[in-house]
């Protein structure tokens, strides 16, 4: 469990598959006690470490991992924001955030302001119901608030803080992110899909 508030942004520095799994190597450029099975969040990514080199860890991804993230788009030199897992007693500063990435989203629109960067996200149509204005998601593994929901996207505000502090200053427009709703909104809105069997005759 995260709770989206950036720690560092790191490097990609090696990044390779290897019997179905995608290999990736990382420099957090965190001082942390990084240790193989722990948890850390790459791009809001819940990910294992698998091995500790001297100035960076490595960590697998299985093909459905893949699938659901914006991994195929990575390469060498991408720079990626990195949390370590949250611990009892830490302070929760954003919001909680599993690293279990629900869709990816596309920047459409970017518009910089002296005292704020206002990003319009194109959401999947799947994850529109649980984008609720003053609401909050996760974006490539940022805790941020959605100031509006339109018909098939999202306005998120960025302060230069957060934007000096994480990837989204790299992003452009076109852009895929990474994006994981409000748990506890999905767990109030969500309902099962009840299915209907035909009576045989």
């Amino acid at each position: 469990m995260f709770t989206g508030i950036i720690q560092s942004v790191g490097t990609i520095t090696k990044l390779r598959n290897k019997n179905g799994a995608t290999l990736c190597a990382i420099n957090p450029f965190l001082h942390h006690n990084w240790k193989a099975g722990e948890s850390v969040s790459i791009n809001g990514i819940c990910s294992t470490i698998v091995s500790v080199a001297t100035n960076s860890f490595h960590v697998a991804y299985m093909p459905h991992t893949v699938s659901l993230t914006t991994i195929p788009q990575w390469k060498r030199g991408l720079r990626v924001n990195v949390e370590p897992s949250l611990k009892v007693g830490d302070e929760i500063s954003g919001h909680f955030v599993m690293g279990h990435i629900d869709g990816i989203a596309r920047i459409i629109a970017i518009k910089s302001e002296a005292e704020q960067t206002s990003i319009t996200v194109q959401m999947p149509h799947t994850l529109l119901r649980y984008s609720i204005p003053r609401g909050s998601i996760s974006l490539d593994g940022v805790s941020l608030t959605i100031a509006e929901a339109r018909k098939d996207a999202i306005i998120v505000r960025i302060t230069p803080y957060t934007l000096a502090h994480t990837t989204l200053r790299y992003r452009k427009k076109g852009d895929f992110l990474n994006v994981e709703i409000d748990t506890l909104v999905r767990t109030l809105l969500w309902k099962p899909t009840i299915s209907k069997r035909k009576k045989r005759a």
